[in-house]
Order: C-alpha cells, then structure tokens, then sequence
C-alpha cells in the first residue's frame, strides 16, 4: 500500500486494503479527508503536481480521481485488472497507471477533463508492472513527455 505527501507537505495521504484512501494534516496527525469509491482495496495513490488532485488505483481494476479539497470523485476510469502504481506527469497534464495485466494506460487530463479510455497503452512488458514514477519537478524548461517507467 501507499503514502504519499502532498506537494505543499502538509498533508499526507495513505491508501488502505480497507477500500479507502485517508488524507491527514502532517502537523497535527488529524483525518482531513477519507475517500471511499474502491470496491477492493487500495494499492496505490499520488498527488498530482499541483496538489488539486489525488489519484488511487485497486485491486478493482480502477483508477479513481479525486479532487484533494473536498474529496469528491472527478473520475473513475477501468484500468484493465489489479493496479499496483499511479502516478501523475510533473506537469500534471498526464496520469498513468502500471499493473497486473502488464500493461501501462496513459490518461490525457491537461484539460481538466479526461476521456474513460486512455490516450495511450503501453505493452511490452511480460510480468506485472509494479511501479509507474515521474521525474521530480525540475526548472527544466523541456517538457517530460511522459512518466518513467520501472
């Protein structure tokens, strides 16, 4: 399971086998937020770049985003089986999300609105994707055009 810290470092974020993620205040240790949407437990969990939102993928096949403010569902999106990372692009204009099926799935959310299906499928790889991760955020003036893979 996950731990993620919010770009500010304020709040910290965890993704539970119980089926829910919990955003805490880092300084004072209380639940601000507790996003229930999995059918199954979570795997994994990510702020996006901005902090604006957070998304958790499970062992439902679902990669849900969530706005960070409110904790109110933006999208659910099929994933293809158990996922085990999401990650945000350091720009927040793309998600990605690595799993069970081998198989990693780009979403397009530069506008703030991403499509069910993703903009892009990655195959290749012949066992379990275990890790999707970006590069931090840099001053590079070249725009990553995509998450790393691990």
């Amino acid at each position: 399971m996950t731990v993620a810290f919010a770009p500010c470092g304020t709040r910290v974020a965890t993704a539970s086998t119980d089926s829910t993620a919990m955003v805490w205040s880092a300084a004072s240790g209380a639940v601000e937020l507790t996003l229930a949407g999995h059918a199954r437990g979570l795997t994994s969990l990510s702020f996006s770049a901005d902090g604006r939102r957070i998304a958790s993928g499970g062992s439902d096949g679902q990669v849900v985003v969530w706005c960070a403010a409110t904790g109110a569902v933006q999208r659910a999106l099929a994933a293809g089986g158990l996922v085990f990372s999401v990650a945000w692009a350091p720009d927040g204009r793309s998600l990605a999300a690595g799993g069970f099926d081998h198989k990693v799935r780009l979403w397009d959310v530069g506008d703030g609105e991403m499509g069910a299906a993703p903009a892009r499928v990655l195959e290749g790889h012949t066992h379990l994707v275990l890790a999707v991760a970006t590069p931090p955020r840099t001053k590079w003036t070249r725009r990553v055009p995509h998450p790393v893979l691990i």
